[in-house]
């Protein structure tokens, strides 16, 4: 299993864009979903966060080729450097995701060799911890499971947001700044040609 000082130097640069992922799907949540927020069970919620969550991945990392994103059994992971295996979970207040016990699952957080994943890769769960009043984010982390305990985490919630490159957009024109009338070019006809001349 990787150590924390190891993975924080396999996940150094990107451990901005793994904590965007993570806080714009939960903005995205609440920006295009709050109108329905109030019928959205928690584990809807959460689900709808988890898929941004992927969608923001795929858009960050991936021009990236030591970074691969790819979905096995109904699970979406993430090989880094063919090291560490991540997924994207909620956390509870003590950082520890919450599944539906299925093999799949335990064999994940347990460490062990998954169908068609090599047992060599470190397992982490990048998440997130909601407040108490569940409308905001509290924290999140990057975290090493072991079964049912943690060997480790890394804290992501103070780190500055990343230099994500969007789509440029045309820049709005200044104010006060003049305008340049286009007109539609036709064709001039004068009253006389010269060609006409009597």
């Amino acid at each position: 299993m990787t150590s924390k000082s190891s993975a924080e130097q396999i996940l150094g640069p990107y451990l901005k864009r793994f904590r965007d992922c993570i806080v714009l799907a939960f903005q995205r949540y609440k920006s295009d979903y709050q109108a329905n927020a109030l019928v959205h069970t928690a584990r809807s919620r959460a689900s709808v966060i988890h898929d941004h969550m992927v969608a923001f991945a795929r858009e960050f990392f991936g021009a990236d080729e030591e970074i691969r994103i790819f979905d096995r059994r109904g699970l979406s992971l993430i090989n880094v450097k063919n090291s560490l295996l991540l997924r994207f979970k909620k956390l509870d207040a003590k950082k520890h995701s919450r599944n539906i016990p299925t093999q799949q699952s335990f064999l994940f957080r347990a460490q062990l060799e998954l169908p068609g994943i090599p047992a060599e890769l470190t397992h982490l769960e990048a998440g997130y911890v909601l407040n108490e009043l569940q409308t905001g984010l509290d924290g999140v982390y990057i975290t090493c499971p072991n079964g049912n305990r943690l060997e480790w985490f890394i804290d992501l919630t103070s780190l500055a947001r990343a230099n994500v490159v969007s789509i440029p957009r045309s820049a709005a024109p200044q104010a006060g700044a003049a305008r340049k009338r286009i007109r539609p070019k036709t064709e001039r006809k004068d009253k006389k040609d010269e060609g006409d001349k009597p």
